[in-house]
């Protein structure tokens, strides 16, 4: 509808930011993405809900640097109660919240405790929660990882051109956004099986051409080394048996 409106109001005829259809576009095809991952039933239906309220997290955040409690504490809840349906389990989805909020409220105490200022909001500690309710404390593993190698490059970058302070801040929870969706056990599977199937066997091809180019390289470097020694043994042979003759003619 953005594009038929010409990027204004119909009524007013005001203009309508292009983040709007952005963020449609975006939603759907995550949504999209989600449902080719997930095998339908009540877990597709938890990671549908996951992937709309980061959709919306990711914009506040980013806009604001704030991630409201009225999203990610209801999320937490949610996230533990599809938890007792599906995968990840109860448990997993238990230390995933204990896990995601615990480390990022240690980092941020111990921030705090060296720099005495805040280096790391609390919505940051509820969302990784939210994120190990809804995935398992392993995925909160991999999504801290992937998001704090984002946020540093992103960081380092912004910096680096425009020759900013190291004091930088950036909004977190972007980033625990877009790594929650290459951290989820479905998108790792995936990513698996895709490679099990594309890649692995034209390594493997590769692997069995440079093995088969070796032992040509090696057959071949045998039979030169054979003609080789052969031609300087003849060559041996034949220089004694022009000695020997000489020797027997000139007795």
């Amino acid at each position: 509808s953005w594009v038929f409106l010409g990027g204004k109001c119909h009524h007013c005829r005001a203009p309508i930011s292009i983040q709007y259809p952005i963020v449609e576009l975006v939603t759907g095809l995550l949504f999209v993405l989600v449902t080719w991952l997930t095998p339908m039933g009540p877990l597709l239906a938890a990671r549908l809900i996951l992937v709309l309220v980061l959709v919306v997290l990711f914009g506040i955040d980013l806009h604001h640097q704030i991630l409201p409690n009225a999203i990610t504490l209801p999320g937490i809840a949610i996230g533990f109660l599809f938890s007792l349906a599906g995968p990840p389990g109860w448990v997993d989805s238990l230390l995933g919240i204990l896990l995601g909020g615990g480390v990022l409220y240690a980092i941020a105490w111990a921030y705090y405790a060296v720099r005495h200022e805040e280096g790391l909001g609390m919505g940051d500690v509820k969302m990784l929660a939210m994120i190990g309710a809804f995935l398992g404390w392993k995925a909160v593993l991999v999504t801290l990882i992937l998001s704090s190698f984002a946020g540093a490059l992103v960081g380092v970058g912004i910096i680096a051109v425009s020759r900013g302070s190291m004091r930088l801040a950036l909004p977190f929870g972007t980033f625990l956004s877009l790594a929650h969706n290459a951290a989820s056990p479905e998108a790792t599977r995936k990513s698996y099986d895709l490679i099990a199937r594309y890649v692995m066997p034209r390594f493997q091809q590769s692997n069995a051409n440079r093995t088969a180019s070796i032992e040509w390289a090696a057959a071949n470097a045998n039979r030169f080394m054979e003609a080789y020694m052969s031609g300087i043994n003849s060559a041996i042979k034949s220089h004694e048996d022009e000695k020997a003759a000489k020797a027997k003619g000139g007795a």
